[in-house]
């Protein structure tokens, strides 16, 4: 398993962030790669599986998702494969008052096969991707 960890300081309230960015809605519009998703069920809560869609390197991602931890406000988590890479992570907020929440994104990945002799290219690909799509999110929500 390959770990990653990247933070960001937002200045939004963290309902407003946490709202943002767990509603699969959104997620096209700051996960990289990803073209739509939606949820298969009624509500999110833990267990519950977002379809996604959209292409990640030369995979195309069309395999559900599945939420691992989701408690408004302060985290949620998902879990799940795309081509040979199985993908294990979650976003915690935490209030820092004056209106402003910081975001942990932290996981870890494993490619499987042959793909496992590749990871350490992966490896600052993805962590460098999960840093830009916080710089991302900061860039909607302050902007």
């Amino acid at each position: 398993m390959v770990p990653f960890r990247s933070e960001i300081t937002i200045r939004r309230p963290i309902d407003q962030v946490f709202a943002y960015m767990a509603d699969p809605q959104n997620y096209a519009k700051w996960m990289s790669g990803v073209t739509g998703a939606k949820s298969t069920s009624d509500s999110l809560q833990r267990g519950s599986k977002v379809q996604m869609e959209g292409r990640f390197g030369m995979w195309n991602l069309d395999e559900p998702m599945q939420l691992t931890a989701y408690e408004p406000p302060r985290e949620f988590g998902m879990q799940g494969t795309v081509g040979p890479m199985f993908f294990d992570g979650k976003w915690e907020f935490e209030s820092n008052g004056n209106a402003e929440t910081h975001v942990t994104v932290s996981g870890e990945f494993r490619m499987s096969g042959l793909w496992r002799l590749a990871e350490p290219l992966f490896a600052g690909e993805v962590r460098n991707g999960e840093a830009k799509e916080l710089e991302k999110i900061k860039a909607q929500l302050e902007g």
